[in-house]
């Protein structure tokens, strides 16, 4: 799935959009689902039960900032389930959770200290040694 600039993918509440990868004998993955998030582009999360579940792959492109936005005070998260695997693998190219191209950030930030933004079901979350920025807060003026 490729979400380039000005495209918007919306998940609205109690639904999911899953990024699937065929995970073969031994922990290799046959098939890499890919979601390519773009300058530009946008993910809505909307409600407590909107989940973007990665599955396979998410490649960051060139000065994106990926996260995702919610109208009003209920936002969704972002789930990586990459479920069988070979932990030490993850940064191969044809392996990584994620990678990403230049000036790539990421940014996840939720309404208040109890809203939930990223569920990790999975050994580890592989982030990219190229990443110019991790942000992850959670705002403090919600209820």
């Amino acid at each position: 799935l490729d979400l380039m600039s000005t495209s918007k993918l919306v998940v609205n509440d109690n639904s999911l959009v899953i990024i699937k990868t065929q995970i073969a004998a031994g922990g290799n993955t046959s098939d890499n689902a890919v979601l390519t998030y773009n300058q530009g582009a946008g993910i809505q999360l909307n409600g407590d039960n909107a989940v973007l579940e990665l599955n396979g792959r998410l490649h960051i492109g060139n000065n994106a900032t990926f996260g995702f936005t919610y109208p009003g005070s209920n936002s969704g998260y972002i789930k990586f389930n990459r479920g069988a695997g070979v932990w030490w693998d993850n940064w191969a190219t044809n392996n990584a959770h994620i990678t990403c191209g230049v000036n790539a950030i990421i940014k996840l930030e939720g309404q208040s200290k109890t809203d939930k933004i990223i569920d990790i079901s999975q050994i580890n979350v592989a982030i990219p040694k190229n990443l110019t920025t991790f942000i992850m807060k959670k705002m403090f003026g919600g209820i």
